[in-house]
This record gives C-alpha cells, sequence and structure tokens, in this order.
C-alpha cells in the first residue's frame, strides 16, 4: 500500500498535521533536509540577539477581496499549474464557496482538469492543488525523479510570477533560505509470522518560503509550493496578510516609527518554554532548536517577537529511543520582549 506522508526533520517523529502527514520512516537524502514544523528550521538575524536589541514593531493589514478578484487569482495560477488556460468563469463558483463553506473545504474548479482550491478571507490565503498526478518514465520504465536543485529552480521562477498576481513580493521573501521537504511513498509488505517490510522513496518535494523583515520571518504571511518527483507543480499556498511597513528589504522599519526591544536572554527563553513545557504536559522537554521570528496570536493584535523553542518529549523513566513513541513535540511561543505568556504553537 502507497502511503505519501512526512517526517519531523530533528527526531523522526511522525507528524500528523493539516496537511495529512501519517507515521513513516525518514527518506535519507544528502542534500536537504525532511520538513517538520517550518519554525524549526527557519533561518533568524535575531535568533542569538543579545538583550537591548531592537526590531520594528508592525501590525499587519490583509487585502480584502471580492470572489470575482479570487476567481481571477486562482484561474491565472491553475493556468501556470496545468499549462492549460483557466478562465474567472471556470474558477468562480469555486471561489463563491469558499466565502460560504466552512475553512479547508475544497472545491473544484468547472474544467474538470482536477484542479480544486479553497480561500480563508480572514487571512487572504488561497491553496490550490491539481489532484490528478502523473509520472513520467525513463528508458528503464521507472518514474522520473528531478533533483533538489532542478525543484528549487521551478520555486524560484513560480515565485516570480506569483510576484505578478499580487499575493507576494519577491524581493522580501526568503526565497534563498526555504523549508525543504520531502514526501515519501511508503510500500509496506506484510506477511504472516514475518516483520512488516516496508520501502520509501521519493514523492515529492516541498518548499515553504516566508516573508521576512529585515531577516526576521513574519510566519504568518508565507507560500508553499510542493514540487512532484515529475517536475509537476501539485500544491500552491499562499497567505496575503503582509506587515505594515515601509522600506526597501533589509531596511524596513515602521509606518508608525515604533519599535520592540529584547528582554529576555536566548537561554532566559529557552528555560521559560521548558518549565511552560514541562507543567503543561506530563512529559520532560527535551531542547531540539529555537528560532525568533514575528508572529501575530490573533488578527487582532500586533506582530510580536517570539522565541518558538522546539523539544522532544519523552516520559522521565524513558530511554532516547522510546521518547518520539513516548511523548511527541511541542514547539512552545516566548514573547522575549518580556510581555506576555507562554503558549504551544499550533500553527
Amino acid at each position: 500500500m502507497n502511503n505519501p506522508c512526512r517526517v519531523d526533520p530533528v527526531c523522526g517523529t511522525a507528524l500528523i498535521d493539516s496537511d495529512g502527514a501519517t507515521a513513516c520512516p525518514l527518506v535519507n537524502s544528502s542534500e536537504m533536509p525532511l520538513e517538520g514544523m517550518p519554525t524549526r528550521v527557519l533561518t533568524s538575524s535575531l535568533t542569538t540577539a543579545p538583550v537591548g536589541t531592537t526590531a520594528p514593531a508592525f501590525s499587519a493589514v490583509r487585502a480584502s477581496r471580492s470572489k470575482e478578484e479570487v476567481a481571477d487569482i486562482a484561474a491565472a495560477i491553475a493556468t501556470r499549474m496545468t499549462d492549460k488556460t483557466f478562465l474567472r468563469q471556470d474558477t468562480l463558483q469555486a471561489a463563491t464557496d469558499s466565502f460560504s463553506k466552512p475553512r479547508y473545504h475544497y472545491s473544484d474548479t468547472n474544467t474538470g482538469e482536477g484542479v480544486a482550491f479553497w480561500y480563508d478571507p480572514a487571512r487572504d490565503r488561497l491553496r490550490m492543488i491539481d489532484y490528478i498526478v502523473e509520472d513520467t518514465f525513463d528508458e528503464n520504465g521507472d518514474p522520473t525523479v528531478i533533483s533538489p536543485s532542478e525543484a528549487a529552480i521551478i520555486v524560484k521562477d513560480w515565485v516570480g510570477y506569483l510576484d505578478q498576481s499580487g499575493m507576494a513580493k519577491s524581493p522580501y521573501w526568503s526565497i534563498g533560505t526555504p523549508v525543504i521537504g520531502e514526501i515519501a511513498e511508503i510500500d509496506m509488505e506484510l506477511e504472516r509470522g514475518q516483520q512488516p517490510h516496508s520501502r520509501s522513496t521519493l514523492w515529492a518535494y516541498t518548499f515553504s518560503i516566508s516573508r521576512s523583515v529585515n531577516g526576521v520571518p513574519f510566519d504568518e504571511q508565507a507560500a508553499k509550493i510542493w514540487i512532484h518527483r515529475s517536475g509537476q507543480v501539485i500544491l500552491v499556498d499562499l497567505a496575503g496578510v503582509a506587515p505594515k511597513t515601509v522600506g526597501k528589504p533589509g531596511l524596513e522599519y515602521s509606518e508608525g516609527g515604533g519599535i520592540l526591544t529584547i528582554r529576555l536572554t536566548p537561554e532566559e527563553g529557552i528555560a521559560r518554554a521548558a518549565n511552560f513545557a514541562r507543567t503543561t504536559t506530563s512529559f520532560e522537554p527535551k531542547y531540539v532548536s529555537d528560532v525568533v521570528v514575528y508572529h501575530r496570536r490573533s488578527a487582532a493584535v500586533n506582530a510580536e517577537l517570539v522565541r518558538f523553542v522546539n523539544f522532544v518529549l519523552q516520559s522521565p523513566d524513558s530511554d532516547a529511543g522510546l521518547r518520539a513513541v513516548a511523548g511527541g513535540s511541542i514547539s512552545v511561543g516566548i514573547p522575549i520582549t518580556g510581555e506576555g505568556e507562554p503558549f504551544v504553537n499550533s500553527d
């Protein structure tokens, strides 16, 4: 049986999330890590910044799009995905459904081409999938598998295209430091009296990029692009909520001139996160990694500087080999301005 799945790149814990990840073994690759929670592998200029470091304080703005505008953007993306012409009339009903049906409800386009999408007006977020995925084969009859570098070229071209759509402004995005992952296809063989045997092969590459403000990711505005091993783009996910800043890339400042000041050292932030994880769960947290990002807990507040600290959770009496089974993992957010309570990152 075949199961596309993803794995935590740090400890091998199977991730089960809104993207449909399922339990599976690691897929080895010398060129790239596997994708887990994006906050685990994002790079940030403030991750090791000392107390007293300042950064722009900003609110965020969400574009208010009509159903017709969403339909036009969806048609343009679908045309690019399939190399077949989509018009507003092909995507308007699905766009209309997005304003009335529950979040994450996919609606098919009217073309029969296997393209569906949903749009979340609250976050100006659009996700489109091409669910008719076709392999290409080499002279030996094996599926063609493009390299990570070839997939990266496809993603770079796509970001340039999305720039034209108004959903992304590529100079401000972390195109050079994407979160890269793999989705594995698992063949499981079960024989009576024998241990299960599995074989994993690459099914797709996943790329996640974020809007960056002076080298600090703004995690609410991000893009995901999945590339099938054949080179086919099978998923595009865009969030259009944008920081209200002015200035060139790397030299941005708040429209209102506000600043945020770091009040907690990295060590203090990690210690607070560990204590919160320990008291919130019944497991012992083992530090994995941390990163500082701009994060909004709700649309009603401004972006905070938050240190997300990622832990593997294990029972106090479990050995290292059992820790993933015992407790999984957790990502804890600590506002490093010294204001606000710790929280579990559920994004």
